[in-house]
């Protein structure tokens, strides 16, 4: 998921986990790597000379390490939520997907690649093309990993379907009354009761886009900070979010993140390139006028973004869920509405 300001340095915050203040060859105050990731370095040949952090969210921890020959090289450690996600990418490097960065190593629940960088702003229309050139090779990656799903699920990678509509819906309510105390606006029992009642139907279009695709591998935060350039290539990073369900739930997720992102109509031609350039790579996969209402719903592109932050906000001190304290009722609402109009403007990444 995104964050709502562009990273930058802070000091080491890393609970159960030890930090040391060291110097650094520029003279620079930096913060000691926790020990996992400097002994996986050594393991490999490099040594860390700093180490800032740029990323300390409920959900993870993003780490830029510059080692003692000059590369630079992120690290990422996983919060509960995505737990699953160092041994889900294991799976899909095995797969050999030219889109997916080239882990340096994986140990435990830190993931550390030579290359992690979204620098691009809210409303930069580049973040189209950053999206739409892993569109055709994300299909091809889905396609390639269909027969490895069981895996996934086995490593603990959550799905997301019809079948888990209600579920959702109840652990977000009480996510909701966890946090009530740090929400400016809190969820209320009529709020409760509008989502519940919002299931039925919601069901029906989850339902609706599994008739309607195959079950494959859903990467479901696909913004221009999860896209970036690798060795002249657009690459593909972090599947902290990802889930297993119907491919057309990537197009819902897509078009509306993109929408936001961009602050362009989400069925703007330019997000509609990017959807056809995707949908033209799996074949068979139609989009019909009912499915389009369903990927254009602002309450299911709620619901996805609901299911991933109810994982992320799992676990983190009130400091840290402080931010987003009014993020996940605003998702429940918007999921909850009466009408799609009702659920436009609720923020998505």
């Amino acid at each position: 998921m995104c964050e709502s300001h562009p990273p930058t340095s802070t000091s080491m915050k890393l609970p159960a986990l030890e930090s040391l203040s060291v110097v650094g060859r520029s003279g620079a105050s930096m913060s000691e790597p926790p020990h996992v990731v400097r002994d996986s370095f050594a393991a490999v040949g490099r040594r860390i000379d700093s180490c800032e952090v740029v990323r300390d969210f409920p959900w993870s921890h993003v780490l830029r390490l510059t080692t003692f020959d000059g590369v630079t090289v992120w690290a990422k450690r996983c919060g509960d939520g995505m737990a699953f996600e160092p041994e889900l990418t294991r799976i899909i490097e095995a797969v050999g997907s030219p889109i997916l960065v080239p882990t340096l190593w994986i140990s435990g629940r830190w993931i550390a690649t030579d290359n992690v960088d979204g620098p691009l702003t809210r409303g930069d229309d580049r973040a189209l093309e950053a999206v739409l050139h892993v569109q055709g090779p994300l299909a091809d990656l889905q396609q390639r990993s269909s027969p490895r799903m069981e895996e996934m699920r086995a490593v603990g990678v959550p799905t997301l379907g019809a079948d888990d509509v209600s579920d959702l819906v109840d652990r977000s309510i009480r996510l909701c009354a966890r946090h009530r105390h740090l929400a400016a606006r809190p969820l209320t029992r009529t709020d409760e009761d509008a989502v519940r009642g919002a299931v039925p139907g919601l069901v029906a279009s989850f339902r609706a886009l599994e008739l309607s695709s195959p079950s494959t591998l859903l990467h479901l935060d696909l913004h221009h900070g999860n896209v970036f350039e690798h060795e002249g290539d657009a690459r593909l990073f972090d599947w902290g979010d990802a889930r297993i369900g119907p491919a057309l739930l990537h197009v819902v997720s897509t078009v509306s993140l993109l929408g936001f992102m961009t602050n362009r109509d989400p069925r703007d031609p330019r997000i509609g390139a990017v959807v056809e350039s995707y949908v033209s790579a799996w074949p068979g996969l139609t989009l019909t006028d009912e499915i389009l209402e369903i990927v254009h719903d602002p309450r299911i592109a709620a619901l996805v973004r609901l299911d991933a932050l109810t994982a992320a906000l799992s676990s983190g001190s009130d400091e840290m869920i402080l931010p987003f304290a009014d993020w996940l009722p605003d998702l429940v609402r918007a999921a909850a509405a009466s009408d799609p109009a009702e659920a436009k403007g609720v923020r998505l990444a």
